[in-house]
């Protein structure tokens, strides 16, 4: 048998092993590589076959250097083979996994790992997708890591067109749909999101699940506060109002009046900088809820009403009548040039702020400054602190009217105090017995414009969660920033593993091997 079919058998061998590679490996072989690879090697094979190759192989027993030729051939096989089992299990078992990116977006937020942590039962996704696949590839990726976040969760992929039983049974009316059962004590809730499915969208869907019936927040309303609905101002609080919602708290409209109560259906109430003075009747409903066990979030703002300075003293937290000034942020130009938008990444130790070493950012704040509480039993603390280079701007004429500003006697040095939080005794029947009250100096740092900012709007829901008793809400939630990199698309993709995993090496190591052949013979 001539040497020639021996090198064409080894070819042929290659070309199959090549060719089931792609067509193992790649998701669309749009030019039949694969099925041309395996073609052309059982031709060669063929040839060398009849050409002799059973009496070679037996021959090549006892040919060292034919031994050689094959051991090189199954090494390149096993090889092979081993980066394909490292690759199925990583992409099959989460712990294989590592996310290397900045803003780790291929790791599920902290947030939803505590919702996942706290589920009082076992939760059953369903998704109903055509054809029994989900085509989204970051969708398909979420639910994995969500179904392997828990042993309380299991994901069911469901083709809608193949079970249309299951459509009335759970009623979906469209594909796309992610349906939710969640057992409670045997007591099942469900609910089922569409279109936006993203993992904000499913981890409110399994918190309104883990709440049960939504629970209302009452919003001061009647003294010019901010509107919460239908508004695109600036300042207005109408994506507060949403991410609210999202806790499945419902924020709903409270026109107090003189006396009148606070209601006790509602969880807590909200007020935000009125820009005219509550009743005094009013005032006193609002501090003899909270003597009552009320919960309550209050944001000042300078140069407006003194009503959430007077109900704070109540509970031992100070506003002070000045703006915090940041001499930091004014050297690189921040708060139109006098500094009144300090970036605050400074948190004392409180449910609120644990595990929280992110950044906000407050836009004209006052000080908000824990006082010793005369309540036996009760405990105050500040909660965020600006830098050392701030400080707390008293002469609030010449700073707004002639936009001047400097560090004297009159002024409170910083680090100062924008955030603090009250809660009250343990114990029966005493007062402010379960009240827990959080008082912020600034309240334009979650309006429209600024919500957005940092994450303001995480510090925000975890005030706002550790003031209704929600400690499992008290997180970092999922980033909903663009990713930073190219999207390719399946066909692509497919383009480029073909080109850069399995031509090149084909070729490099069928080239490598016709020279060494060459030169051997």
């Amino acid at each position: 048998m001539s040497k020639r079919a021996n090198f064409l058998g080894i070819c042929g061998v290659l070309l199959v092993v090549f060719g089931q590679l792609t067509n193992l490996l790649v998701p669309e072989d749009l030019y039949r590589i694969g099925l041309l690879h395996t073609v052309l090697g059982l031709i060669l094979l063929v040839i060398y076959f009849v050409r002799g190759g059973v009496g070679s192989l037996k021959a090549s027993a006892s040919d060292p250097s034919m031994r050689r030729i094959w051991d090189l051939v199954l090494y390149t096989i096993a090889v092979f083979g081993v980066v394909i089992v490292v690759n199925i299990l990583a992409t099959r078992r989460s712990y294989f996994r590592y996310d290397t990116t900045e803003a780790h977006v291929y790791t599920l937020a902290p947030e939803t790992q505590s919702v996942l942590e706290h589920l009082p039962g076992k939760l059953e996704i369903r998704g109903f997708f055509l054809g029994g696949k989900v085509e989204n590839g970051a969708l398909r990726d979420l639910l994995g890591r969500i179904a392997n976040g828990s042993d309380r969760v299991s994901l069911e992929i469901i083709d809608p067109e193949k079970q249309i039983t299951l459509l009335d049974r759970f009623g979906i009316t469209a594909a796309d749909t992610l349906h939710f059962s969640l057992d409670v004590g045997g007591n099942i809730r469900t609910a089922k999101i569409s279109r936006t499915l993203n993992e904000e969208e499913i981890v409110n869907a399994v918190k309104k699940l883990m709440r049960g019936d939504a629970r209302t927040v009452y919003y001061l309303f009647g003294h010019g506060e901010r509107e919460i609905e239908k508004s695109t101002d600036r300042s207005a609080y109408t994506f507060l109002r949403e991410a609210v919602e999202g806790e499945n708290l419902t924020l709903r409209k409270l026109i107090l009046g003189s006396g009148a109560q606070v209601p006790k259906d509602g969880v807590a109430l909200m007020i935000a900088a009125p820009t005219h003075a509550l009743l005094e009747g009013e005032r006193e409903a609002i501090v003899e809820y909270l003597k009552n066990g009320g919960r309550a979030i209050l944001l000042n703002e300078p140069r407006t009403t003194p009503d959430i300075g007077e109900i704070a003293k109540s509970v031992h937290i100070s506003v002070g009548e000045n703006v915090v000034l940041d001499q930091q942020n004014r050297l690189y130009g921040a708060g139109g040039g006098v500094g009144v938008e300090p970036i605050i990444n400074s948190f004392a130790r409180h449910p609120i702020t644990e595990n929280f070493k992110q950044a906000i950012i407050f836009t004209t704040t006052s000080t908000a400054t824990a006082l010793a509480p005369e309540i036996e039993g009760a405990h105050v603390s500040d909660l965020a602190r600006t830098g050392e280079h701030s400080w707390a701007e008293s002469d609030l004429e010449l700073l707004f009217n002639k936009a001047q500003s400097a560090l004297d006697d009159r002024d409170i040095r910083g680090p100062v105090s924008v955030a603090a939080a009250f809660e009250g005794p343990k114990g029966e029947g005493a007062s402010f017995h379960g009240s827990r009250v959080v008082v912020l100096g600034d309240a334009d740092f979650v309006s429209n414009g600024s919500i957005a900012q940092l994450f303001n709007r995480d510090f925000f829901l975890n005030a706002l969660n550790w003031v209704v008793g929600e400690e499992g809400g008290v997180t970092i939630r999922a980033r909903t920033l663009r990713e930073s990199k190219q999207g390719l698309t399946r066909s692509q993709f497919s383009e480029v593993f073909l080109l850069t995993a399995i031509l090149l090496p084909e070729l490099l190591l069928l080239g490598g091997l016709g020279i060494w052949w060459k030169r051997r013979n």
